[in-house]
């Protein structure tokens, strides 16, 4: 069973060109943007969906290191940094993908006056074709 959270320490180091934002323990986990408060949500945005992509690959997850393990530059701040895994999953899980569709123009044009939104018909009929009974009613 996969955890309902992870919490990572994330290294923020300050430069005259913006923040770049380190996970020690996750290498290739990072991100860089301009402010402290960026930083901070930007923390969260890039931890989840690098956990996501960790575990739909079975790959080890480590175990975090404690805060007082880290060496710190004088630049650099560490901050702690909880996901809840259930919202990523579900927001990794739902993401919507652009896909083609040739109808006849008549049908388009029918549609488009009643005012069908043809992506939730097109998602409808999927889920009736394949016989989905439980699925999340995203937003488009």
């Amino acid at each position: 069973m996969l955890p309902e959270s992870y919490s990572f320490i994330a290294v923020l180091s300050y430069a005259e060109d913006g923040i770049l934002i380190e996970y020690p323990d996750l290498p290739g986990c990072f991100s860089s943007v301009k402010t402290t408060e960026e930083a901070l949500a930007t923390s969260k945005e890039v931890l989840g969906p690098y956990l996501y992509v960790m575990e739909m690959d079975k790959d080890d997850i480590p175990i975090p290191s404690s805060i007082t393990e880290l060496t710190l530059e004088e630049n650099q701040v560490p901050l702690l940094v909880t996901v809840y895994m259930d919202a990523v999953r579900e927001k990794m899980n739902s993401k919507f993908v652009k896909a083609s569709v040739c109808i006849p123009d008549w049908l388009y044009t029918t549609a488009e006056r009643e005012g069908i939104n043809l992506s939730r018909v097109l998602q409808n009929a999927l889920i009736e074709q394949l016989h989905i009974v439980h699925h999340n009613d995203s937003k488009e």
